[in-house]
């Protein structure tokens, strides 16, 4: 199973035409990174969740709430606000989805859908003046069986 952060940036953001994966021109995806190039990035990382609840039938995979965060990192503050929107948009938008099974054979991943916990929000100019936004998604999934 792969990460949270990678299923969002591989089965929304990258398909929708937010950015590109490590990306070095143009707006550049990164997970659990945020290089210092290029200037326009989007970092996708999972945060620390709430343990799996257990069922009573051990059969079952438990279902599973992850929370990702996103930067978005510009010089210009409305531009980087405005990808952060067409962020939201994508995601949101993108509904209930499987994350495709890997090479391993590992099982697939059903998400439920991805909701938004926290709006947009300006968190900071770093020390080279861009602007960095942040918004906080719930994944809710589990493996299918």
């Amino acid at each position: 199973m792969n990460t949270p952060a990678y299923d969002i940036v591989f089965s929304i953001l990258v398909p929708a035409g937010i950015g590109t994966f490590a990306g070095t021109s143009g707006w550049g995806i990164y997970i659990n990174s945020e290089p210092t190039t290029p200037i326009k990035c989007i970092s996708v990382y999972t945060e620390t969740s709430p343990p799996p609840g257990a069922y009573m039938d051990r059969s079952i995979k438990p279902h599973r709430e992850n929370l990702v965060t996103i930067r978005t990192r510009s010089s210009d503050q409305e531009e980087a606000y405005s990808k952060a929107h067409d962020i939201e948009k994508a995601i949101i938008s993108k509904g209930r989805f499987t994350v495709a099974a890997t090479e391993s054979g590992e099982l697939d991943v059903l998400v439920y859908g991805v909701f938004m916990a926290t709006d947009i929000s300006f968190l900071e100019l770093n020390d080279r003046n861009e602007a960095i936004f942040t918004q906080d998604f719930t994944v809710q999934r589990k493996e299918k069986v």
